[in-house]
């Protein structure tokens, strides 16, 4: 997952699938960050759904300080 201050991008095995149970829908792909487009309140649930069924879940920011102090949202 990339996060930026907007939106989360994220892609990977059994992300997609993993939306769709989440919201019922079908996620949008954003081809300028290469991956699937969610807001940060949903990608939190993501995560956790993600993690609870032993995915691992690499998390980039544009700015590498907040995520270094664990402050993602």
């Amino acid at each position: 997952m990339y996060v930026n201050a907007h939106c989360v991008y994220f892609r990977g095995y059994g992300s997609r699938e993993a939306y769709i149970e989440l919201k019922n829908r079908k996620p949008v792909w954003s081809a300028i960050g290469h991956g699937w487009v969610t807001t940060t309140r949903t990608a939190s649930d993501l995560i956790a759904r993600l993690e609870a069924r032993g995915h691992y879940v690499d998390i980039t920011e544009d700015d590498p300080m907040p995520a270094a102090r664990g402050l993602l949202w």
